[in-house]
């Protein structure tokens, strides 16, 4: 498994700080911008979701401890506040999907439909890169003022998180 991705570098600020044409950085949120905020963060995500309109997701974090590798796939604030858990532990795969919506909606749930990961090698330790591919596909099942309605969204593409 290839991809350019893979040997690509991206990075940008958190979604909340920009930086001016004359180098200063302003918080889009009001609040004073700290050093840490100055910080590119590595794009570690090339993952397309379909949820609140297609875009990309550049973020992904890895946590691996006692045998469970878990992974986040986030990315797109404040528009987009998504995200896609994965857990693996042994040869056992999950997968969650939350989201936030500014709207009012009621009993909003997410289903997994299909699922699909692969890893270029199984080598994971903390402190290593691990390079996959995936592909989720979800529905969303929402109610609003006594209406139900469901749509079907997918998240697919290549990450590539350093193990903490």
């Amino acid at each position: 498994m290839d991809s350019e991705f893979f040997r690509s570098h991206k990075a940008s600020y958190p979604w909340y700080i920009l930086r001016n044409d004359d180098g200063t950085f302003e918080s889009t949120i009001g609040d004073e911008v700290s050093e840490e905020d100055k910080i590119l963060i590595e794009h570690t995500s090339n993952c397309v979701s379909t949820h609140q309109g297609k875009h990309i997701m550049d973020f992904s974090d890895a946590t691996y401890d006692a045998g469970t590798l878990r992974l986040e796939i986030h990315s797109g604030m404040p528009a987009y506040a998504s995200s896609l858990m994965i857990t693996i532990k042994d040869s056992e795969f999950f997968c969650r999907f939350r989201a936030s919506y500014p709207a009012p909606v009621s009993n909003c749930k997410w289903n997994i439909l299909s699922k699909k990961l692969i890893f270029r090698d199984k080598d994971i330790e903390k402190g290593r890169r691990i390079y996959a591919w995936l592909s989720v596909e979800f529905e969303e099942i929402s109610t609003y003022q006594g209406k139900t309605t469901t749509m079907k969204h997918k998240i697919e593409g290549y990450i590539k998180p350093i193990v903490k």
